[in-house]
């Protein structure tokens, strides 16, 4: 039984007015996009840092080679900040710059510090002062004395500031013209004095950018809001490094407010296992792709006749491969803080609601009337919650992530499964609905794009929560649509429901061929390795012959697509709509529920904040196309088997 012109009618007007509602929204993000948009295109600067300590030993083990001379060429390849590390007690005791003796002194057990170096001896006391140690601390005769109540491994670990390589950090300013960025240590005993003088001591010597040595920040174990109060007063800009996190960099983003710059490097550890190229690629994709704005870049070669022209070629192929993604080196600065209006924030939740009220009678048939509830229940909840700050901000993006896919996989089913005009053929009927149900998709991400749009978002402080349930879920409504028998069925909600009752019957009692079984193990197996692999830590690896595929995508179509878009999720949509067309109800509706595994992956795209928005349109377009290539192959074949070779009546 169909439904009645008059309520037909009355469905297709609540479709027309929610659609215009989503278009309404979709207007209203496109002024925080384009804002969001201007600030990533003038944020183009990228500083190439490499490491004084490995200048030093390039230089020493290469014959007729000074620090000077391999600046110079690290320079002319694109070099742009050397990283200085502050020195700790140990330095000085092991190459004999400092000394210290065990000594008793009033019963108690202490040492002696001394140093024949005015500098090095002044830093010495200065840090046992700062360091809250000077309780401990005893003047004699121009050394220092310091009870053994400080254990000799944390004394060794006493961080001594940056005075003693004045002149190493003036010369790198003046005369080669380098930003020296500060690499201080942590020390458990930090005083609030011990940050002011470290801090002061490094804007002193002209430095402006500070990356933490070893594991922790400044302040780990209770002071890191302080390190950001000081750092602030200082107009230090913090260096958050990407993937090895330090202890307490994520409470000091946050309290920075987002106000730092991103770091990316690869360890010296990792450097072994990584050829040139790679690694370039590497430091590349993540400045283009990620926003990435300081490149630590350790050097491959430190010894060997050809080490200085080796990582030159290295540093310059960086710098090429910056200046192709458009982007220049230079010192980058954080990024100015833009984000939606309250109005836009609404308006966008609105939108969301209206995705909502569409997928709902496109799964469900329901009385128009149902849907109108629908749309409102949603809007009650979404509009107050785009209002209540960051989180309320995610709650709205997981609902957009969750409504448009499943929108655009049942309006395409839908849409295929009706009857076309005599006049146009399949052959363009199919792209269309292909095209039109990613465009859907795109819609969504956009929404959300703009919606978490703000600095915290745009360095990865935060970012989009509830990953794997928007990948899961829509792939789940939609599958258990198909299954019940009602993907791309135009059927009343009473009709529905009795389908739903058969199907799930059938179901239930029928026995399971083995082809069947196959086919729903490896669809249950793609769909978990989807689920697990992702966000921004899966759990899952990617394979070498995978990497390899990518990094060949990478050079062939300078961004990307998704590998599960291409090889899954587009093809399988594309052949899902022309199953549907060819009235092959039962494969179509197998084929769309993969399908959806793209347009999730689509929406997802723009759920990377950090990822410049430029780059998420260019991955999606490339992956629309490379997937439509997949779809035809993918319908050949189907073909081959024998499924569609007759037009449906």
């Amino acid at each position: 039984m169909n439904l009645s012109g008059v309520e037909d009618n009355r469905l297709k007007n609540a479709r027309t007015l929610l659609l215009a509602v989503a278009l309404i929204s979709l207007a209203a993000a496109l002024p925080a996009l384009h804002r969001r948009h201007t600030v990533e295109t003038a944020n183009n600067l990228v500083s190439i840092a490499v490491d004084w300590d490995e200048v030093r030993m390039l230089a020493a083990a290469l014959p007729g080679q000074d620090t000077n001379s391999v600046l110079r060429s690290l320079k002319q390849a694109g070099v742009t900040a050397v990283a200085v590390t502050e020195p700790v007690l140990e330095d000085f005791l092991r190459t004999g710059r400092a000394s210290a003796r065990r000594i008793a002194a009033s019963g108690q057990q202490g040492y002696e510090l001394s140093s024949p170096e005015p500098d090095v001896e002044r830093a010495i006391a200065r840090a046992l002062q700062t360091n809250g140690l000077n309780g401990s601390s005893i003047p004699t005769e121009g050394k220092t004395r310091l009870s053994t109540r400080t254990d000799p491994v944390l004394l060794a670990r006493l961080p001594l500031g940056f005075e003693t390589l004045r002149g190493d950090i003036l010369r790198l300013q003046s005369r080669h013209g380098l930003e020296v960025i500060a690499r201080a240590y942590n020390f458990p005993s930090y005083t609030h004095e011990g940050m002011e003088a470290v801090a002061a001591e490094a804007r002193e010597l002209g430095m402006k950018t500070v990356i933490f040595a070893a594991d922790e920040v400044l302040g780990w174990r209770g002071a890191v809001e302080e390190c950001a109060e000081t750092l602030q007063r200082a107009g230090l800009t913090f260096g958050s490094i990407e993937f090895g996190k330090q202890k307490g960099s994520e409470r000091l983003e946050t309290a920075l407010d987002g106000k730092f710059l991103r770091v990316h490097s690869i360890s010296a550890t990792e450097m072994v296992q990584y050829q040139p190229a790679a690694a370039v690629e590497r430091f590349v994709r993540a400045a283009r792709e990620r926003g990435i704005r300081l490149l630590y870049v350790r050097l491959p070669e430190l010894n060997g006749p050809d080490a200085v022209e080796a990582n030159v070629d290295y540093i310059s192929a960086i710098a090429a491969g910056l200046k192709r993604s458009g982007l220049a080196t230079g010192s980058p600065r954080p990024l100015p803080n833009v984000g939606p209006a309250v109005w836009e924030r609404a308006l966008i939740a609105m939108g969301v609601a209206a995705a909502g009220g569409l997928a709902f009678t496109e799964l469900i048939r329901l009385v128009p009337s149902a849907a109108w509830i629908w749309f409102l229940t949603m809007l009650i909840v979404l509009v107050p919650a785009s209002f209540a700050g960051d989180l309320g901000r995610k709650v709205v993006a997981l609902a957009a992530a969750l409504a448009f896919p499943v929108w655009a996989a049942a309006r395409a089913a839908r849409l295929a499964s009706a009857a076309a005009p005599t006049k146009t053929p399949d052959a363009l009927r199919v792209p269309a609905h292909y095209l039109n149900a990613i465009t859907v998709a795109v819609m969504g991400g956009l929404l959300i794009a703009a919606l978490l749009t703000g600095r915290l978002f745009m360095v990865h402080t935060e970012g989009f929560a509830g990953v794997k349930v928007a990948h899961l879920l829509p792939v789940l409504a939609v599958a258990l649509w198909a299954a019940a028998g009602l993907l791309g069925a135009a059927l009343p909600w009473r009709d529905s429901l009795q389908t739903a009752r058969e199907a799930f019957r059938k179901l239930w009692v029928s026995p399971v061929l083995f082809s069947t079984a196959i086919v729903g193990l490896i669809g249950l197996v793609a769909l978990l390795v989807v689920v697990v692999r992702s966000g921004n830590e899966a759990a899952v690896g990617v394979s070498s012959l995978e990497l390899r595929f990518r990094a060949l995508l990478d050079q062939i179509l300078y961004v990307r697509p998704r590998t599960k878009e291409i090889l899954l999720g587009y093809p399988s949509l594309w052949a899902g709509v022309w199953l549907f067309r060819k009235g092959e109800t039962g494969w179509a509706r197998l084929f769309t529920t993969a399908g959806v595994i793209g347009l999730v992956s689509a929406v997802n795209t723009f759920c990377h904040i950090h990822t410049p928005l430029a780059v998420s349109l260019v991955r999606t377009v490339n992956g629309v196309w490379v997937g439509a290539l997949g779809g035809m192959i993918l319908v050949a074949a189907l073909r081959a088997f024998g499924l569609g070779r007759s037009a449906r009546s």
